[in-house]
């Protein structure tokens, strides 16, 4: 029975770090911070803030999922009143748009037709699947 391996314990020659690679300062876990430094003052009040904001919200939360849906519907309902309310601005900049692809479609339709004439057939495969 001497021959069995004790795997609860590391052998004795076991080393955290066998390459070396490892930082060789001592760390506690925590960094050793200056409680004078500008930003830890941040970081505590952050975190004083945090916690308080925590604790005051903490009766809304089971209620949350219901206030996120209410939320996302009144979105859709503000966009279906602004179309309507806005209904003569929303065709008047759709056709400013559609006018500015016509115009740039039938330059592109131009230029295709040019690198046709002059035998380039990848251009036209190109003008192709635009149109």
């Amino acid at each position: 029975m001497s021959s069995r391996v004790n795997i609860a314990r590391p052998q004795t020659n076991y080393s955290v770090d066998p390459h070396g690679l490892s930082n060789s300062r001592p760390s506690s876990g925590y960094r050793s911070a200056d409680p004078d430094d500008p930003l830890e003052k941040l970081r505590a009040f952050s975190k004083t803030v945090e916690d308080n904001v925590e604790i005051a919200t903490q009766p809304l939360k089971p209620y949350l999922p219901a206030i996120g849906r209410f939320l996302i519907v009144v979105t859709f309902l503000e966009d279906a009143l602004r179309i309507l309310t806005q209904w003569s601005d929303q065709i008047l900049y759709l056709q400013l748009y559609v006018s500015t692809i016509s115009v740039l479609s039938a330059q592109r339709s131009t230029i295709a037709d040019t690198a046709v004439s002059h035998g380039e057939s990848r251009i036209c495969s190109y003008s192709l699947t635009l149109s």
